[in-house]
């Protein structure tokens, strides 16, 4: 705790002294914002699931054990309001992402000296890094197009330029939208400017409904 902090806050009649962290909607929050102590409780907590799991992984399938057991134990933890971890350092998200790696060799049972890029596009998982900015696009593209709360969507504007751009005329279909996301590089700032010109162009329910269950595969 910094030495210029306040010693305590009075509330009425209740006095709160102050703590280094503090934990709320299973968020552990500490005074500097490092989430480093959330982190490394994920990986503690996660680290003995994978272990206890690794000793029963010859009793299930891969299918058992990825939607199942992986995910509930897992995957929930690393995809629990993970948008704070966005812009955290390169050191912390590391530690979530040999987490998830150690997850996908579980279901795969792959071997250490085996590539893990490979693997976690078979799966479907974004990596970490990738898996939060989708995410808060995600969360962008539904506040702006009236499918998320007031309080959320009105923190948001359009952004409108000074000058017409010539982008503005680039069109983009559903087959080069699906081309992206079958590309190893995904560039999410273009998944996110698909889907906003999807519904700008006015194309099928039928269409939109196949684009969405794609990000779903992806979010998983």
């Amino acid at each position: 705790m910094p030495s210029d902090s306040i010693s305590h806050l009075r509330v009425g009649t209740a006095i709160i002294e102050p703590v280094n962290e503090v934990r709320d909607i299973g968020i552990t929050l500490d005074f500097t914002l490092t989430l480093r102590t959330h982190i490394n409780n994920i990986c503690c907590s996660s680290s003995l699931s994978l272990h206890e799991l690794s000793e029963i992984r010859k009793f299930l399938s891969q299918r058992d054990t990825e939607k199942r057991v992986v995910h509930a134990f897992i995957s929930s933890k690393l995809g629990h309001c993970n948008g704070l971890f966005y812009g955290l350092p390169s050191s912390e998200i590391q530690k979530l992402q040999r987490l998830q790696n150690a997850g996908a060799r579980l279901i795969t049972r792959t071997k250490k000296i085996d590539h893990i890029t490979p693997v976690l596009i078979n799966l479907h998982w974004l990596p970490i890094e990738h898996r939060v900015i989708f995410k808060l696009l995600l969360f962008t593209y539904k506040a702006l197009h009236g499918q998320a709360p007031d309080y959320f969507a009105n923190l948001l504007t359009f952004y409108k330029p000074v000058r017409t751009l010539r982008s503005c005329y680039v069109s983009i279909n559903l087959q080069n939208y699906m081309l992206l996301l079958t590309n190893r590089k995904l560039n999410l700032k273009k998944i996110y400017c698909c889907r906003i010109q999807l519904q700008d162009q006015g194309v099928s329910s039928s269409e939109r409904n196949t684009s969405e269950h794609l990000d779903n595969r992806y979010l998983q």
